[in-house]
C-alpha cells in the first residue's frame, strides 16, 4: 500500500534521522549534512495480502562537501557512435545536464581531437544546440564548457566523437531489431520504425515464420507507407520476419532492406483478481450469486476458479473458465467470514507443445453480511396458456405472482420476441392493456427498500390468440373474364356470397389499367349492389374489387379480409343496316 523510508547515522539505526512515509517508488530528501548515510526502505500491505512481512536490506552511501562546480556531464550523442547523414539533414542535436547556478554553456563543435581545428561554435543558457545542418561524412569532436553565476570554476566537460556515415541508399531496420525477442503486452500495438536514405513511399511486409527450420512464411501484414513508421497490432507468440520496399512513382521497388527476424513470447502467469478487490468486504444480502472477475493473462485460453469458504471447503470450481468473469452460488453453505479464490491460467497450445498450467494465485476477502431472498413464484397465467384475444382487448391480461417474504418493489420484464418492455410494481399483480396477439414470456424482477435484490424468477410463456378475420369474399357475377353486353340495359348488378362473420362489404370498380376508382362504396350490409349510374361507365375493360370487414366495435378494433378483384369487360351490339338519311321533310315530320 505504501513505503516507509529510514536514514540513520549508523549502521545499525539506533537513532532514526529521517523517516517518510511514501506512496511511490522514490522521494528527494533535502538538507542532509555531509557524512555517512544508512538507508532502508520497509513496505507496508493492508490486512489480508501477506501473512509475513518480508525482511528488508540497508545500504549506505557518504555525502561529500565539495567546493567549486561539478563537470558538465554531456548526453547525447554518445562517445564514438555513427550516425547517418540522412538524420542529421537539418542539423546534429547536441544535449547535456543542465546544473544549478549556471547562466551560459559554450559548446565548440572541431575536427580534431585537440579542438583546435574549430568547425562550429555557439554559446546560451540552455543545456540543447543543433549545429552543422548537412554536415560532411567524417569524424567530428565536441565539448562543453560553462560560466557559473557565482564566478566558481566548472571543470569542462569529456571530449566526445563522433562520425557521419555517407548516404549510400539503404534502409535500415531500427526496432524491432533483427534477432531480438519481445514479451507480448496483451490488447496493445507495436510501432515499427526503420530509417532509409532515399525517399519515398515504403511497403512495410509481416511474415510469420513457421516450420521446425523456419523454411515456412505466411504473409500476415503488407501496407503502403509514408514516413519512417508503421503501428501494426502484435499477434501471437512464434517467429516473425519484417521488411521495408521503397517504391518509386510507378511503385517499382528502389531499394529493399535486409530481412529481419523476431520473436514473441508472453511471460505465462496466473491473472489478478479485481472483483472482490483483495483484503474487501463483500455484502450478499437477498441473493447468493458471488460475481467473481479478473484481469485477463496473457497468452491464457482459460482459466480455473476455486471458491474454498473460511473453514477451507471448496464451495465451487471451474476447472476451464472461458472469459474473465464467474458467478458462483453460495446457496447453504454461504455465511460470514473470510474467503479464499484460487486463480490459474491455462494454455492450450503453446510453442512448446502440450497444454500446461500457471502457478496459483490466492486471494483473500470477507462476506461481511449474507443474506438471502428467494425469488418470486409466478401463478398466474401459467405457462403455456392461452389467451383468447377478445378477452384480452376487453378485460386486459392480469399476470400474478407471489414471493416470500413480500419484497414489495417488483419489475416485470415482458417480450414478444421483438420488443422487450418493463413494468414497475409495488403490487404482486399487473394488469396488461391492449395486447397485440402474439406470444409472450414474462419473468419477475424484485428488490427491498434498500434496493438490495432477489434473484430473478423463473419465465412463463402466454399467447393470444388472433382475432378472427373474415375470409376473401366469392363474387358470382359478374364472373372473372365475362363479357357483358350492356344493349338496352339500366343497371349493372354486381353480386357476391355471404362471408361468415363479415359485417359489412366494400367494393370498388377501375377501369384496367387505372389505380384510381370510378367508383367506391363502403359499409354494404347485402350481398349484392345495383349500379344505376352509367353515364361513368362506357364499353371496355373494368376490374370490380370486394373485400369483407369484420368491426369489434367495443374494443376499436377492425379486420379485413383480403381484396378479390374480378376483370370483365362491357360490349354493345350495334345493327348491321346503316342508318337511313333523311330530307329536311320526313326530319321535320317526325
Amino acid at each position: 500500500d505504501f513505503y516507509t523510508l529510514e536514514m540513520s547515522r549508523n549502521a545499525f539505526f539506533s537513532e532514526i534521522n529521517v523517516s517518510k512515509d511514501v506512496n511511490g517508488s522514490s522521494i528527494l530528501i533535502n538538507n542532509l549534512s555531509a557524512g555517512e548515510w544508512w538507508w532502508r526502505v520497509n513496505p507496508q500491505y493492508g490486512r489480508g495480502i501477506l501473512d509475513v512481512t518480508p525482511a528488508v536490506e540497508s545500504q549506505n552511501f557518504t555525502l561529500e562537501q565539495r567546493i567549486g562546480h561539478e563537470p558538465i556531464i554531456l548526453t547525447s550523442p554518445a562517445d564514438n557512435t555513427a550516425i547517418s547523414a540522412l538524420d542529421v539533414r537539418e542539423g546534429i542535436p547536441f544535449r547535456w545536464q543542465k546544473q544549478d547556478g549556471i547562466v551560459s554553456y559554450q559548446i565548440k563543435l572541431a575536427s580534431d581531437q585537440n579542438m583546435r581545428r574549430t568547425v562550429a561554435e555557439t554559446a546560451g543558457p540552455e543545456n540543447w544546440k543543433t549545429l552543422l545542418p548537412a554536415p560532411e561524412a567524417k569524424t567530428y569532436y565536441w565539448q562543453v564548457e560553462a560560466t557559473a553565476v557565482d564566478g566558481l570554476p566548472v571543470p569542462p566537460s569529456e571530449v566526445r566523437s563522433f562520425t557521419i556515415r555517407p548516404l549510400s541508399g539503404s534502409v535500415e531496420l531500427i526496432d524491432p531489431a533483427p534477432g531480438e525477442t519481445r514479451d507480448i503486452e496483451p490488447y496493445t500495438s507495436h510501432t515499427f520504425i526503420w530509417r532509409s536514405e532515399i525517399p519515398g513511399t515504403a511497403r512495410f511486409q509481416l511474415d510469420r515464420i513457421s516450420g521446425s527450420n523456419g523454411e515456412e512464411r505466411s504473409r500476415i501484414i503488407e501496407s503502403l507507407v509514408n514516413g519512417e513508421s508503421f503501428t501494426a497490432p502484435l499477434p501471437g507468440e512464434g517467429t516473425y520476419s519484417w521488411r521495408i520496399q521503397i517504391l518509386d512513382q510507378n511503385s517499382r521497388p528502389l531499394v529493399q532492406s535486409p530481412e529481419a527476424a523476431f520473436t514473441l513470447r508472453s511471460e505465462f502467469s496466473p491473472p489478478v483478481l479485481n472483483n472482490p478487490k483483495p483484503g474487501s468486504n463483500v455484502s450478499l444480502i437477498g441473493s447468493s450469486a458471488l460475481t467473481i472477475s479478473w484481469d485477463p493473462a496473457p497468452g491464457a485460453d482459460a482459466y480455473r476458479v476455486v471458491l474454498k469458504a473460511p473453514d477451507g471447503r471448496v464451495i465451487s470450481r471451474d476447472d476451464r473458465a472461458i472469459g474473465i468473469i464467474r458467478d458462483f452460488t453460495l446457496g447453504s453453505s454461504g455465511g460470514i467470514g473470510s474467503y479464499t479464490v484460487e486463480l490459474s491460467s491455462i494454455r492450450d497450445n503453446p510453442p512448446a507443445g502440450a497444454s500446461r498450467v500457471s502457478s496459483t494465485a490466492s486471494y483473500r476477502f470477507n462476506v461481511s453480511d449474507f443474506v438471502q431472498y428467494s425469488e418470486a413464484i409466478l401463478l398466474t397465467p401459467a405457462n403455456g396458456t392461452a389467451i383468447p384475444a377478445l378477452n384480452a382487448l376487453r378485460n386486459g391480461v392480469t399476470l400474478n405472482w407471489s414471493q416470500d417474504p413480500p419484497l414489495g418493489r417488483y419489475t416485470v420484464e415482458l417480450s414478444n420476441g421483438r420488443v422487450t418492455r418493463l413494468y414497475q410494481t409495488t403490487e404482486p399483480t399487473l394488469t396488461l392493456d391492449a395486447l397485440e396477439e402474439g406470444s409472450y414470456r414474462w419473468i419477475v424482477k424484485s428488490r427491498d427498500s434498500f434496493g438490495q435484490e432477489a434473484p430473478d424468477s423463473g419465465s412463463a410463456r402466454f399467447t393470444v390468440s388472433e382475432l378472427p378475420t373474415p375470409s376473401r369474399p366469392v363474387v358470382t357475377t359478374p364472373t372473372s373474364g365475362e363479357d357483358i353486353d350492356m344493349t338496352g340495359r339500366r343497371n349493372l348488378v354486381f353480386n357476391w356470397q355471404t362471408v361468415a362473420g363479415a359485417d359489412f362489404y366494400d367494393i370498388a370498380l377501375y377501369v384496367e389499367g387505372s389505380g384510381s376508382p370510378i367508383l367506391r362504396e363502403s359499409g354494404i350490409t347485402g350481398t349484392s349492389y345495383t349500379l344505376r349510374n352509367l353515364k361513368i361507365l362506357d364499353v371496355g375493360n373494368f376490374i370490380f374489387s370486394i373485400q369483407a370487414r369484420k368491426d369489434y366495435e367495443d374494443v376499436g378494433v377492425t379486420r379485413t379480409s383480403s381484396r378479390l378483384r374480378v376483370p370483365f369487360s362491357l360490349s354493345v351490339n350495334i345493327a348491321d343496316t346503316a342508318p337511313t338519311i333523311l330530307t329536311d321533310e320526313l326530319q321535320y315530320a317526325q
